[in-house]
């Protein structure tokens, strides 16, 4: 059987350093995490490097605008009706026969043979306008619910291995099977 390694052997992998400086850290700032761990329990897990796995979330903001102003109020408009209405009148008749004297009514000398029309009434039109109610107009607002469901692409990290051999492992993290995009 092989000896486990020596911490004092156990070097960064070199993809897992280049990940170390993009975090801002160096080797050398590495090299205290490495050298604190007890490597001789064989099993042990020795951390080499920490990467930040970034992801971006939806945020569903709702912004409320006024579509329009709406004024309400009433108008007097003005529309030309006509009426038919048969107007009577009652005359009183005076009719001199011939041969007769002459007759004077009032400033009026009737000779014979002339008709002389006395007014007894007359009708007239009288009209009126009332104010009826014609319909009842109620306004009021409504609030209305839309879902609508929109579609956002997001972004995420995944860890990628890449080994000596060229072989390539992306690994996916459990919670990725459990979303729903």
């Amino acid at each position: 059987m092989s000896e486990p390694p020596r911490p004092d052997s156990i070097q960064p992998d070199s993809l897992l350093s280049d990940s170390l400086q993009a975090d801002g850290l160096s080797q050398s700032d590495a090299a205290p995490m490495l050298s604190g761990q007890d490597m001789s329990v064989p099993g042990t897990v020795v951390p080499l490097a920490r990467l930040e796995l970034r992801e971006e979330r939806a945020q569903v903001d709702i912004d409320r605008f006024v579509q329009q102003h709406l004024t309400f109020r009433r108008e007097v408009r003005t529309r030309t009706e006509t009426h038919t209405a048969e107007l009577r009148s009652e005359v009183l008749l005076i009719t001199l026969q011939e041969g007769e004297a002459a007759v004077r009514i009032g400033d009026h000398d009737l000779k014979p043979g002339e008709t002389f029309e006395l007014l007894l009434y007359n009708e007239r039109l009288d009209i009126q306008k009332r104010p009826y109610l014609s319909e009842i107009v109620e306004i009021g607002k409504q609030t209305v619910n839309e879902t609508r469901a929109v579609a956002v692409d997001l972004n995420y990290e995944v860890l990628t291995v890449e080994e000596d051999s060229g072989l390539v492992r992306t690994l996916i993290p459990p919670a990725e099977s459990n979303q729903s995009l």
